[in-house]
C-alpha cells in the first residue's frame, strides 16, 4: 500500500474480478445467489495478491468466496488491503480513497450513490469490528 500505482492496480483488479464473478450461476456451499448479491472473493488483501514488479500476477485464496453485494467485498478489502500475515492494521483513509476510486473508474458499473453510502457504513463497521476506530 506504499506504492500508489499498486493500490490503483489492486482496485482495478478487484473490479475486474467482480465483473468475472458476477456471471457465475452456480451454488457455493449450498447457497444460491440472491437479488443484489453476486459471487465475491471476500478476502481480497495484500497477503492474497501476488505482484511481480510489473503488475498483479495472481490473486490467491478463494476459500472464502460467497454471495454478497459487491460493495460489501469492496468495503472489507478497502479496510484490510494493508493487512498481511504478521502486520495487521487498517489501510489509511487516503489509500482507501485511492483504491475505491480506481475500482470505481474501472468497474463495468460504477458505484451508485446508494452503494457509496453503503460503502461508507460498511467501512466504518469493519474499522469498529477490528477495534481500529
Amino acid at each position: 500500500v506504499a506504492d500508489p500505482e499498486q493500490v490503483a492496480e489492486a482496485g482495478r483488479m478487484l473490479a475486474t474480478l467482480h465483473q468475472a464473478l458476477s456471471v457465475y450461476p452456480g451454488q457455493i456451499r449450498g447457497r444460491r445467489r440472491r437479488a443484489g448479491s453476486q459471487l465475491v472473493h471476500n478476502d481480497f488483501r495484500s497477503a492474497n495478491i501476488l505482484h511481480n514488479g510489473a503488475g498483479i500476477a495472481a490473486v490467491l485464496d478463494f476459500d472464502d468466496v460467497t454471495y454478497r453485494p459487491r460493495v460489501a467485498d469492496l468495503a472489507k478489502s478497502a479496510v484490510l488491503l494493508a493487512t498481511r500475515y504478521r502486520d495487521w492494521g487498517p489501510t489509511t483513509e487516503a489509500v482507501r480513497a485511492s483504491y475505491v476510486e480506481a475500482y470505481d473508474c474501472h468497474a463495468a458499473h460504477p458505484l451508485t450513490e446508494s452503494e457509496r453510502r453503503d460503502l461508507d457504513t460498511r467501512v466504518a463497521g469493519h474499522l469498529k469490528a477490528f477495534g481500529w476506530t
